[in-house]
């Protein structure tokens, strides 16, 4: 759908799941209006310019945010939060075909050719680790609630920390990694209550409250996760 012209670019992306309309900045400066379906398109423009001095002050703020930090830098160490593990990492460069070594358990060599590789085979591990902590973890949570699901995904989402399908499929955001474990587990009950209410309905919040009574400040904390997401983490 292509948006109407603005001061600001934005996109806008119909969602099922809304209940009300709803502006996304996102870590890269992007913006994005979520419009429930059956809404008249004719009302996002008012919409968008009603906040156009918040979007600015956001954008704003978020590219002096980026300004601080080194365009490129890698870390030496990686902690992963999510499952409590500190990575040591040593890089080897001028390898044009980039690859990963783990050479311990908690120990990485990072084996790649200029900045640009290096992130990307960085964000490789991330991948590899998520598939192999993250899914299983979703899986014995799964079970515990007595909620099944088809099959599971693992992304570089640039907005959404996971999702479900109608299918009950699941995809899950890999930088969760990088989040307090509860917030994670959080997560992983959000999703799986959605193959039961695949909405945001009543229903479906009472269902969530069942499932995790504290379920209110675990999503405060998951809506204002983004910042702690290093920039090399991110897709």
């Amino acid at each position: 759908m292509k948006p109407a012209e603005t001061t600001i670019p934005y996109t806008v992306r119909l969602s099922a799941r809304a209940k009300r309309l709803q502006m996304k900045v996102s870590a890269q400066g992007t913006v994005e209006v979520v419009l429930p379906r059956g809404v008249n398109t004719k009302v996002v423009e008012p919409f968008v310019k009603k906040h156009q001095q918040w979007l600015t002050d956001t954008l704003q703020r978020l590219k002096k945010q980026q300004s601080i930090k080194p365009e490129l830098s890698f870390p030496d160490t990686v902690y992963l939060q999510a499952i409590k593990r500190n990575y040591s990492i040593t890089y080897h460069a001028n390898h044009k075909n980039g690859f990963i070594k783990q050479t311990a358990p908690e120990s990485v060599e990072i084996f790649s050719g200029n900045n640009s590789h290096k992130k990307q085979v960085l964000q490789q591990w991330l991948n590899i680790t998520a598939k192999e902590t993250l899914v299983p973890w979703l899986h014995q949570t799964s079970e515990r609630l007595n909620l099944p699901f088809n099959k599971t995904t693992v992304r570089a989402q640039k907005t959404r920390w996971g999702s479900c399908s109608s299918h009950k499929n699941i995809s899950i955001n890999r930088n969760l990694l990088f989040l307090p474990a509860p917030v994670v587990q959080y997560l992983f009950i959000h999703e799986l209550c959605h193959t039961k209410h695949l909405n945001h309905s009543k229903e479906y919040w009472a269902f969530v409250e069942k499932m995790e009574p504290d379920y209110k400040k675990l999503d405060r904390a998951l809506r204002h996760a983004n910042r702690q997401i290093p920039h090399w983490a991110l897709p």
